[in-house]
Order: structure tokens, then C-alpha cells, then sequence
């Protein structure tokens, strides 16, 4: 199943696919990457888009009521509607972040997607 594709050269790519390569920057004790990600067609080095992660933010309030819930379970714990509601926002953001993940371009290949620095013909 191709998941994502390229944005240089509009290839599709499965999730196995990447090439991928160590990285040299050190990186710090919460970063979690330390490979660089390659398009296995065109070479463009590609990155996951940082902007489509927000919509993870809506599975936290599903996730601190279930604690919630677990703790004041003895004293009737939290409201079902409310439970449910949360638990129907963190699906919609879980759509949502599938929905929205995308690819993008780190460092563009030199033969691809650039522009030649002729003078245009109707100069």
C-alpha cells in the first residue's frame, strides 16, 4: 500500500520504501530521529510535515480523563457524556492526522524541481 508520495517527482512510496541514512547532527535526549529519509526514485531527501502532528493533541484529553476515571472510580468517577466526548474528539484526531500527513522537500535534488537561470523566451 503506497502511503505517501514524493513531492519532487509525484512517485508513490509504501512506508518500507525510504532510503535512509544516519545522520551526523547530534541529537538531543527527546529527539527521536537520527536517520535521514530519501525518496527511493529521485534521491530528494524528505521529511514528514511537522504541521500535521498538531492534530494528535486531541487524543490528551481522552487519555487524562480515562486516567481520571480510574481514579475516581469509588466516587462515581467522570460523566459518561463527557468520557464520550472525549473519546470521540481523539478519533477525530486520529482521521484527521492520517488525513493530513504529507511529505516535503529537505534539500532538493539539483536535477530535479529547480529552475534554470535562463532568461525567459518572451524576454
Amino acid at each position: 500500500m503506497k502511503l505517501y508520495s514524493c513531492p519532487c517527482c509525484c512517485k508513490p512510496i509504501g512506508i518500507g520504501e525510504f532510503v535512509t541514512k544516519p545522520t551526523r547532527k547530534k541529537y538531543r535526549w527527546f529527539e527521536f530521529s537520527q536517520y535521514l529519509l530519501f525518496c527511493p526514485h529521485c534521491e530528494a531527501e524528505v521529511a514528514l510535515d511537522e504541521k500535521f502532528q498538531r492534530w494528535a493533541l486531541l487524543v490528551l484529553p481522552a487519555i487524562v480523563l480515562f486516567v481520571w476515571d480510574v481514579a475516581l472510580s469509588k466516587q462515581g468517577g467522570v460523566d459518561r457524556l463527557l468520557l464520550y466526548g472525549s473519546l470521540f474528539l481523539a478519533a477525530i484526531g486520529v482521521i484527521m492526522l492520517f488525513i493530513k500527513r504529507k511529505l516535503v522537500v529537505v534539500n532538493p535534488p539539483s536535477n530535479i524541481g529547480l529552475q534554470s537561470d535562463a532568461a525567459p523566451p518572451h524576454a
